[in-house]
């Protein structure tokens, strides 16, 4: 009985380990802030356009890693596999997904040079070349 609890105490503590916070962010000329629910429309392009009319450029990790992963579970409540299906069907309507980029030092730099950006980088590499729109716990990178 007590091996059981402590492995399930283990385990809580590896997974709590594995947690970190994410900062969903944008070029640091937006002031704007965003909820969760916000960036949903804009990664799935329903939402095209910021509020000053210029078009909203998402940028995305690479499929399979592990930032996708957390990003797509914390916006979205879902696997990034689940995604697949809307996207073939958006593709034959013109539609493409956000552009992707392999790292998050690549996310914040394209982030920081590009005023109609949007992307997601782990909490602690946020600098003052970019601006937070909203935050999530998801897992490390």
């Amino acid at each position: 009985m007590l091996g059981w609890l402590a492995a399930a105490l283990l385990a809580a503590a590896a997974a709590a380990a594995d947690a970190e916070e994410w900062a969903i962010v944008v070029h640091r000329s937006r002031s704007e802030s965003m909820t969760l629910e916000d960036v949903a429309p804009i990664y799935l392009k329903k939402r095209r356009f910021w509020r000053d009319g210029a078009v909203i450029v998402p940028v995305n990790r690479s499929a399979g890693s592990r930032a996708r992963e957390s990003f797509t579970r914390a916006i979205f409540a879902s696997d990034a596999g689940s995604q697949r299906p809307y996207w073939n069907q958006q593709y034959f309507q013109g539609v493409l997904p956000p552009i992707t980029l392999a790292s998050s030092e690549a996310v914040l730099r394209f982030v920081a040079s590009e005023p109609r950006a949007i992307g997601y980088v782990p909490a602690g590499v946020v600098d003052e070349s970019v601006h937070v729109v909203a935050r999530y716990e998801g897992e490390s990178d």
